[in-house]
């Protein structure tokens, strides 16, 4: 539960309740049953703080606004394929986790402990997500659930840290808008302090990072990330990080075998080479095979990326967001609502097909019904790999 202490003086500092759901089918269990779509994700509405001060003479702290929990919008993402199962939903646990853009801010660090900060922070948060996915697939074969649909709309690896930083960092390396919120001056500041750690341990000039002649901060950028791309993957390819992987294989295989389907969402980094690209002076740089891998997309899980409106042509493809990938196997609308949009609402579009097609056909596999959802499909051609599903509005 979040804790609002010092957000606002005389404020109760009561953690926030989990928001109710107001769909009538959907229900909030400890006890998953057979032939019900599961959502597991995150349903404690968190506090909104970036808000502008508050109106009046002296503008005061920011307004703390509650921001609708991710899980809300991922369970009416999948109720609005018309889907009329029963839904349970339950809360993601996974161990905390410092927030490598904290840490790796920190001052008087040495270059050694920089790095090791930097794989600490690919390695902690993989070990979290995949945990928390554990954890519940592990409670529901326990319950001995069968013909049943779980929807992870959450993702982890080398690409997620990269991103996450990368936001903050290059913040520093342009120029500060007039109206930046006190969160993007304290961010752009952390950013600051997290480029300066990694271009010391890297042997790279600062100044040249920050620099105004493109001809000097080009190269300076494109060796500065390629270094990053390079460790973040290197740290989420280790024997642990293998050993982790397959054990989550083991956990996804087991659910399955009882005819049910695990559902992941493929992540949203996909923008993350051209806005790397774009700060670098269009320098090339080189992805490694599987950078972009949710940790969750194992084999034999039902991988989903997102479709959106692309290009000038305003016609429907895959959304320039969705992290590109070998493991990627279907794609989903993934625009439940007005300026909300990710894989994270395109996965449980899927589930829900997925799921109608378990309660229909309880004694087939997963295999067999994603073999029917695709045959219900449009398949596209090299522009759309995979299965895509229109049919999902």
């Amino acid at each position: 539960m979040a804790d609002i202490t010092g957000i606002m003086p005389g404020m109760q500092t009561q953690p926030l309740p989990r928001l109710p759901h107001i769909a009538p089918n959907v229900s909030d269990s400890q006890t998953p049953q057979s032939g019900t779509l599961q959502i597991v994700d995150h349903f404690t509405p968190s506090l909104d703080t970036s808000r502008p001060p508050m109106p009046g003479p002296g503008g005061g702290p920011p307004m703390p606004v509650l921001r609708l929990p991710h899980g809300i919008q991922v369970t009416d993402s999948a109720l609005q394929t018309g889907y009329q199962g029963r839904i349970n939903t339950s809360e993601f646990n996974s161990p905390e986790r410092p927030s490598s853009n904290l840490t790796l801010g920190m001052p008087n660090m040495s270059p050694e402990q920089t790095l090791q900060q930097l794989d600490l922070a690919v390695q902690s948060e993989n070990t979290g997500v995949a945990l928390g996915a554990m954890q519940n697939l592990h409670g529901q074969i326990q319950s001995g659930v069968q013909h049943t649909v779980t929807n992870f709309s959450m993702a982890a690896g080398a690409s997620n840290v990269t991103e996450h930083l990368y936001n903050d960092i290059s913040l520093a390396w342009n120029p500060a808008r007039p109206d930046a919120s006190p969160e993007e001056q304290g961010r752009r500041a952390n950013g600051q302090a997290i480029s300066d750690n990694l271009a010391r341990a890297w042997n790279i000039d600062p100044q040249a990072l920050a620099s105004s002649d493109p001809a000097v901060s080009g190269p300076a950028r494109q060796q500065f990330q390629q270094n990053l791309i390079n460790r973040t993957h290197q740290a989420n390819r280790t024997p642990q990080m293998d050993q982790l992987r397959q054990t989550m294989n083991t956990f996804v295989d087991g659910y399955e075998s009882r005819n049910n389907s695990v559902v992941v969402a493929a992540g949203n980094n996909g923008e993350l080479p051209e806005a790397m690209r774009r700060d670098n002076g269009g320098r090339d740089l080189q992805f490694p095979q599987g950078f972009f891998d949710n940790i969750l997309a194992t084999p034999n899980a039902t991988t989903v990326g997102a479709l959106g409106v692309t290009g000038a042509s305003n016609q429907p493809g895959v959304a320039e967001y969705t992290s590109p990938g070998s493991t990627v196997q279907m794609y989903a609308w993934g625009n439940p609502a007005p300026g909300v949009e990710g894989t994270s609402f395109a996965a449980p579009r899927v589930a829900a097909q997925m799921q109608q097609l378990h309660n229909r056909f309880p004694d087939r596999s997963s295999a067999e019904i994603e073999r029917m959802l695709r045959n219900q499909c449009y398949t596209g051609g090299n522009e759309t790999p995979g299965c895509r599903l229109d049919l999902v509005q």
